[in-house]
């Protein structure tokens, strides 16, 4: 949320440039049509740990942010509660198939009425 590729990669940038990381040797932005973002890290060898240099990127850079929710509503049973995301799209799987539910037989009950006049 509002970070772009470009901004990631100055910030790793700086860091290679202040020898926090010397495990990178490259850093390239392979973004296109296809894969609009696409950041490619080359890693000095083998034997750097991948799971240490990423935890090491998340916790420096944009790559990761954490943003706090206060998610207390008015749910289905006209109550307010604090609800975690889970619950949240349970509520709303009910609310939008009874929603469905209710077209549809509103639609069915103008179509069978139709049909009645019709049928004489």
């Amino acid at each position: 949320y509002q970070v772009s590729g470009a901004k990631v990669l100055e910030q790793i940038a700086v860091q290679m440039q202040k020898k926090k990381l010397p495990m990178i040797v490259d850093l390239r932005d392979e973004s296109d049509h296809e894969n609009p973002t696409r950041i490619v890290i080359v890693p000095r060898s083998n034997r750097v740990d991948q799971d240490a240099l990423m935890a090491h990127l998340f916790a420096t850079t944009d790559l990761e942010k954490n943003y706090r929710v206060n998610c207390n509503m008015i749910g289905i049973n006209k109550r307010p509660q604090v609800k975690n995301i889970v619950m949240l799209l349970k509520e709303w799987l009910q609310f939008r198939t009874a929603s469905v539910k209710r077209r549809l037989q509103f639609r069915l009950s103008k179509i069978l009425h139709r049909l009645h006049i019709l049928d004489g």
